[in-house]
């Protein structure tokens, strides 16, 4: 469940090079370009028409246009890196972990191999470091990717992500969560992320609320569709909920249903499984909200 909760909260059609804003991983595409342009071309397509679909057969057509890509240019670190990322990405599914792990570790090590500038390659060998109970090597790993690629917004996210895992880091996944919005004041997985650091955390709901407004906002106007951003209507749900404001967690719990259900996105089923069950538990107390407001009533009229 709580891995699920994770995907939720977690999990590229452009035509142009230039700066993007609202992406993960690379904020400009041509600083991770080849020399060779085909190479290139298979990257950008991999990153902006596939990815970012956030689905099974999205990460298998990456996986097989990174692999091109590397076959074009067998140097290409941001291209090991990116297959590495894809990887990642995979290991979600607990049944094919290790298998995927492998191979994330497998593209991480090499894409570092070459020494490069490419921050993108430390930051996903943190996560090699991370799944394998090395807190000191991610952190430190992080930090190197942010040296060595300060404008690479992902690597900030990395960090934040950890910080907050670690349970008593709030505030400095808060710090580089708004140092990346300073880089990139678009980028809709920043929001996801403070969303639920107010949330969940801290228990401050107006700022939780605020946040996934943000999100909501990202997966409705930027474009290509970041479809990990319709979460946002989850979490908001989610918050409503806890502020026993059940009319309002059952409006946008139903928001999200007509999102996901139309969709192929990543353990779909098991998303549309957990907001069934959260709109049920609404309906009962709402119904018990009303049941209450009746006795109270009756009550008052045979007082009367």
């Amino acid at each position: 469940m709580k891995k699920i909760l994770f995907l939720i909260i977690l999990i590229i059609n452009m035509i142009t090079v230039s700066a993007q804003s609202g992406f993960n991983y690379y904020k400009d595409s041509i600083k991770n370009g080849s020399s060779n342009e085909k190479a290139f071309t298979y990257f950008k397509k991999a990153y902006y028409d596939c990815i970012w679909k956030w689905t099974t057969a999205g990460a298998d057509s990456a996986e097989f246009y990174l692999k091109l890509a590397i076959e074009e240019d067998s140097n290409y670190t941001a291209a090991y890196a990116f297959l590495a990322h894809v990887y990642q990405f995979k290991t979600y599914n607990p049944q094919d972990f290790d298998k995927y792990f492998a191979l994330e570790k497998k593209y991480a090590e090499k894409a570092v191999s070459f020494n490069s500038q490419t921050g993108d390659a430390y930051s996903v060998m943190a996560d090699v470091a991370w799944t394998e109970h090395d807190t000191v090597k991610a952190l430190s790993l992080l930090r190197n990717a942010i040296a060595r690629e300060p404008e690479n917004v992902g690597n900030y996210l990395w960090i934040a992500v950890r910080f907050t895992q670690m349970g008593m880091a709030d505030d400095s996944a808060v710090f580089y969560l708004n140092r990346l919005l300073q880089y990139d004041p678009e980028y809709g997985q920043a929001f996801m992320k403070l969303g639920n650091i107010y949330n969940w955390n801290k228990n401050d709901f107006a700022n939780a609320k605020f946040y996934y407004r943000k999100a909501i906002e990202h997966y409705n106007t930027i474009k290509p569709r970041d479809n990990r951003m319709m979460g946002g209507y989850y979490s908001l749900a989610d918050v409503y909920y806890k502020e026993q404001k059940y009319d309002s967690a059952t409006y946008y719990y139903k928001i999200y249903l007509q999102e996901i259900e139309p969709s192929d996105m990543y353990v779909r089923d098991q998303f549309l499984s957990l907001t069934y069950k959260a709109l049920y538990d609404c309906h009962q107390r709402l119904s018990g909200s009303y049941l209450n407001e009746f006795l109270i009533l009756n009550e008052q009229r045979i007082a009367k």
